[in-house]
């Protein structure tokens, strides 16, 4: 179970894309982000849970669209392998959780 990620920023630009790759069985907590965000799925299912208990699931070649300030989960789907998808951002990365940036960015 784990997680990797490879940013690119582009400062100048305001925006920021990153690939990332969970693995099957892979969480992390609800969380929010102070920026829009987009997810680009390249392989396998997302799970992308804007409110519980109301999954949307995503698979290659589909786009979810979370707005700024959401509260959300991402996480491959339930029973299914990886997920590989591109992360894009407009601001400063940042993983608020419980109201706490974790990163100390935000």
């Amino acid at each position: 179970m784990t997680a990797s990620r490879h940013m690119v920023r582009a400062e100048d630009w305001g925006v920021k894309v990153q690939t990332c790759i969970y693995t099957r069985g892979f969480r992390h907590a609800w969380h929010s982000h102070a920026y829009a965000h987009g997810i680009f799925v390249l392989e396998g299912v997302l799970r992308n849970d804007l409110n519980p208990g109301q999954d949307s699931f995503y698979g290659p070649g589909e786009f979810a669209l979370t707005p700024a300030h959401a509260e959300v989960l991402h996480e491959p789907a339930p029973g299914d392998g990886s997920v590989r998808y591109l992360f894009v951002g407009d601001g400063p990365f940042d993983f608020i959780v419980d109201g706490v940036d974790l990163y100390g960015r935000g």
